[in-house]
C-alpha cells in the first residue's frame, strides 16, 4: 500500500513534470517564434530564452528525457546567430564600405588629342618665259627675252614676283613703296600633267606712291604683262608672255588640280606669206616672222566637241590668233598624230577667226569675215 502510493505520488509528480515541460516548451516556441518574426535582438527576449532553456534542461534531467541531438535543437538559435553573423557581417562590410575604402580621386577630364594638322606645304617658285614686243623709256628692247618669277602658295595666294628682261629688273615686289596709294591683286591657277604642275598667273600692284618699285598688270591666261613707272621718269615695257609657267616638279598646290589633255606640245617658227582682203592693222602692219604654239589644256566640252588645246599665232607683237582668252580648239584626240588643227568659226560666232592649221604641209591659214 505504502509503495503504491509512493509510486503513484512518483507518477504524480512525473505528470507534472511533463505538465510543466510542456507548458515550458509552448512558450519556449512562442519566445522562439516571435523572435523569428520580428529577427531582431532583444536583451530581454535572449535573457528569457536563457532562462526557458536552463528549465526545459532542469525538468529534463529530473525526468530522465535525453536532450535532443544537435539537429534537433530548435531552429531560432540558427536563426539568431544568422542573423547575428548577418548584423554582424553587414557592420564588417560598412565599415570597409565607409572607412576602409578611401574614396575615389576627383575626375580628371583629358581633352582628346588633336588631330594632326595636315603637313604644310611651302611658297613653290614658279616662272614664265615671255618676249619684249613695246618699250618706251629705254628700260628694254623690243625682242628681248623675259622671265616672271613669283613664289605660288595653297589656295592661289601669289607673293615675292620678280620680272626680268635683257639685263635688267623692271619689277621686284620686294622694293618698297614708301608713302603713297597700293593696290595688290593676285591669284594662280594650277594644272597638272603627270607629275608635274603648270600654272596660270594673275598679278595686279598698282596706284601712286613715292618709292622705287614699279607698277605691274600681267594676266599670263592673255600673254600679256606691263611694267611701268608714271612721272617724270616714266617708262614702260610690254612683254608677250606665255600662258602656262614651265612644269615644275614638287608638292601639289591644289589637290582638285585639272588635268592637262594628252596633245602634244608643239612650237614652230613661222614667216607670213600672204595677206589677202583688208586686215585689220594689227595683222597688216605685223612683222614676217611669226611664231605658232599648240599646248595641250583640260578637256572642255564645247557644242558637241571637246576643246583639248590652245592655239596661239603670234607675229611680232601682234597675236594674230588666239589673243585674250581665246584659241581654244579641239585636237587631235591622244595617239593620233598632230598634223591638222581646225577652228571652223570665226569672230562673230565664237570670239576668234578661221584657223586651219597643217602641220605636214607647214602650212597655217587665219581668215575671218
Amino acid at each position: 500500500m505504502h509503495y503504491r502510493d509512493e509510486r503513484d505520488a512518483l507518477r504524480h509528480r512525473a505528470d507534472n513534470l511533463s505538465e510543466e515541460l510542456r507548458t515550458a516548451e509552448q512558450r519556449l516556441q512562442q519566445t522562439e517564434q516571435r523572435l523569428a518574426e520580428h529577427e531582431q535582438k532583444d536583451v530581454q527576449d535572449e535573457e528569457e530564452l536563457a532562462r526557458l532553456r536552463a528549465e526545459v534542461e532542469r525538468l529534463r534531467r529530473k525526468t530522465g528525457e535525453v536532450p535532443p541531438s544537435p539537429q534537433q535543437r530548435p531552429k531560432v538559435a540558427l536563426i539568431v546567430a544568422g542573423l547575428l553573423v548577418a548584423v554582424t557581417m553587414a557592420g564588417v562590410i560598412a565599415g570597409f564600405l565607409l572607412h576602409a575604402v578611401p574614396p575615389p580621386p576627383d575626375a580628371v577630364v583629358v581633352a582628346p588629342k588633336p588631330a594632326e594638322p595636315p603637313p604644310t606645304i611651302p611658297a613653290q617658285r614658279a616662272f614664265w618665259g615671255g618676249e619684249v614686243i613695246a618699250s618706251e623709256g629705254g628700260k628694254a628692247n623690243v625682242g628681248d627675252g623675259c622671265l616672271v618669277e613669283a613664289a605660288l602658295a595653297p589656295g592661289g595666294d601669289v607673293s615675292d614676283v620678280v620680272v626680268r628682261c635683257g639685263q635688267a629688273t623692271l619689277y621686284r615686289a620686294s622694293e618698297p613703296t614708301r608713302s603713297g596709294m597700293v593696290q595688290l591683286d593676285g591669284g594662280h591657277a594650277e594644272l597638272a600633267n603627270g607629275d608635274q604642275h603648270l600654272h596660270i598667273l594673275r598679278y595686279r600692284n598698282t596706284g601712286d606712291w613715292s618709292g622705287p618699285r614699279a607698277k605691274l598688270d600681267l594676266d599670263s591666261a592673255k600673254h600679256r604683262a606691263r611694267v611701268f613707272k608714271s612721272g617724270a621718269e616714266a617708262w614702260s615695257v610690254t612683254i608677250h608672255l606665255a600662258d602656262l609657267s614651265f612644269p615644275r616638279k614638287g608638292p601639289a598646290l591644289a589637290p582638285d588640280a585639272a588635268t592637262l589633255s594628252d596633245v602634244a606640245w608643239t612650237r614652230r617658227a613661222a614667216r607670213r606669206t600672204a595677206i589677202t582682203g583688208p586686215a585689220p592693222p594689227s595683222v597688216a602692219g605685223s612683222p614676217e616672222s611669226c611664231e605658232l604654239t599648240v599646248h595641250p589644256t583640260p578637256p572642255q566640252p564645247y557644242e558637241g566637241q571637246t576643246l583639248t588645246c590652245r592655239v596661239t599665232l603670234r607675229c611680232g607683237g601682234s597675236i594674230v590668233y588666239g589673243a585674250g582668252t581665246t584659241g581654244y580648239v579641239a585636237c587631235p584626240r591622244p595617239g593620233d598624230p598632230l598634223t591638222t588643227i581646225r577652228d571652223e568659226g570665226n569672230t562673230e560666232q565664237n570670239d576668234d577667226p578661221k584657223l586651219t592649221v597643217d602641220l605636214a604641209g607647214n602650212l597655217a591659214t587665219v581668215e575671218d569675215g
